[in-house]
């Protein structure tokens, strides 16, 4: 409070006191019997202190008489209502920026050796201009209790102080945010994880892998597969897939099953101009359930043709990652993941470099290996993917050989084609290449009938003993 002529002066913050002592104009007598008048306006605050050498001189008076050389702790405590200031009638609230970077400077220059720092009740509403003491002082102990800290964000200041461990936030707005007390303590400890005393309160000693790593880790596979003899089938299915996929796409139709079920999660921002976008069953956009049911494809027909209406693409082989999690009987799951360069203009390196994972569900059988469910994810290239793929160039495609050598239009394969069908044939069933050829030829040289056949007869045991033979 200060004397400007007649009238005593004095700044308040807005709330209840104020409509209070507002209450009081021309209710209290005066010693000469008069009323006394009270007035209040709207003020943006004490007029703001100039902080020349003389009032520094001031404040570190006052900083000194509040030192201990003993503990190395300051008090600063209330420390605009210091007498000597009230004296000079001068504000001194530590929310001023000129104050703080004052007490700051003197802190530094004065108490290198500080460990302990009472900054309670100062109005206190953010603590991020005191960062400048991180690596200047060994402060290991703060007290802000009864400020105005509004939220943990506030506290984001206190981050360089390194050896900080043990703060008291009692009695701040803060507090009211959380229900509970681990909440408060997990929030406080995600900014300040070296505290180790909080209110008044030992902290229980965070969980973590603390132990030096002694040994390094594995080297990644670009490809595992548990059982070898997998490996040879599932690299020929995934080239011919792509091979197609990144040709004609409608020869795709046989590598599926019948109700084979197909997923497209499109994991950007729900673009509805993209091709992706009417397709796209991530769940994190399509929250609706007869959506996503609708979304999921069912049937090898309506795969296909969900596949020709994408924009055409090239995978790049050199980026295939596969990863085998599920093997039981005659089926196999598999995770197979890389990149794709998407609407590239032809012979060049341009086009959108596009990042997908793709998890197959495939049968294996005699005629090959048939898809029961794929799952297909897409989003944009990573920073590093781009960095390797990105200048790989675009190959031409060709149509995809097939996989089993088909009879001629007149239904009877030629001599070349026979050939190659008795041998695959004999490969698969284990046969010899004289009783491969007489299931073929029973069968009209349709290699999937005849391998229906060869089933049936193995399974019943019909088949003789020199069928085996080699």
């Amino acid at each position: 409070m200060t004397l400007e002529g007649n009238a005593w002066v004095c700044y308040l913050p807005a709330g209840p006191l104020v409509e209070q002592i507002r209450r009081l104009d021309k209710k209290l007598n005066l010693p000469h019997g008069g009323k006394m008048a009270v007035n209040i306006t709207p003020a943006h605050g004490p007029p703001q202190m100039q902080i020349d050498e003389n009032v520094k001189a001031k404040i570190k008076t006052v900083m000194a008489s509040r030192y201990d050389m003993a503990t190395e702790s300051l008090n600063l405590s209330y420390f605009y209502e210091d007498p000597v200031f009230h004296k000079e009638g001068w504000s001194m609230g530590l929310w001023r920026v000129n104050v703080i970077n004052a007490v700051i400077e003197l802190i530094i220059s004065n108490t290198p050796n500080l460990r302990s720092l009472d900054l309670s009740r100062n109005k206190i509403r953010d603590m991020q201009m005191w960062a400048k003491l991180g690596g200047k002082i060994p402060l290991q102990r703060l007290n802000l209790s009864d400020n105005q800290i509004p939220r943990a964000h506030a506290l984001e200041g206190l981050k360089a102080l390194k050896e900080l461990r043990d703060l008291d936030l009692t009695r701040n707005l803060l507090r009211d945010e959380y229900k509970d007390m681990p909440l408060y303590v997990e929030s406080i400890r995600k900014r300040l994880g070296q505290l180790t005393r909080l209110d008044g309160v030992d902290l229980p000693k965070k969980i973590g892998f603390d132990a030096p790593v002694k040994t390094s880790l594995p080297t990644p596979l670009r490809i595992f597969v548990p059982n070898e003899e997998l490996r040879g089938p599932l690299e020929k299915f995934v080239k011919d897939f792509f091979f197609c996929y990144d040709g004609g796409r409608q020869d795709l139709l046989h590598a599926y099953s019948d109700d084979a079920q197909f997923s497209l999660e499109y994991l950007r921002s729900p673009d509805r101009n993209h091709p992706y976008y009417p397709y796209n069953r991530n769940l994190q956009f399509t929250t609706d359930n007869s959506t996503r049911i609708k979304r999921l494809v069912v049937g090898k027909t309506a795969i296909v043709n969900l596949f020709v209406s994408l924009p055409r693409t090239q995978h790049i082989v050199e980026s295939f990652s596969m990863d085998i999690f599920f093997i039981e009987n005659a089926i196999t799951g598999f995770n197979l993941s890389g990149c794709f360069r998407e609407d590239f203009p032809a012979s060049a390196k341009g086009g959108t470099l596009r990042s997908f994972s793709r998890n197959f569900l495939v049968q294996s059988s005699l005629t090959g290996m048939s898809i029961l469910s794929d799952t297909l994810g897409v989003t944009l290239a990573t920073t590093e993917q781009s960095s390797q793929f990105a200048d790989v160039p675009v190959r031409a495609n060709q149509a995809l050989p097939p996989a089993v050598p088909q009879p001629t239009a007149a239904g009877i394969p030629d001599a070349a084609v026979q050939s190659a069908m008795v041998a695959q044939f004999a490969t698969q069933s284990g046969m010899n290449e004289q009783f491969s050829r007489m299931c073929l030829v029973d069968n009209g040289w349709d290699f999937d009938k005849a391998a229906g056949a060869f089933l049936l007869l193995h399974k019943e045991g019909k088949l003789p003993a020199e069928a085996f033979i080699k």
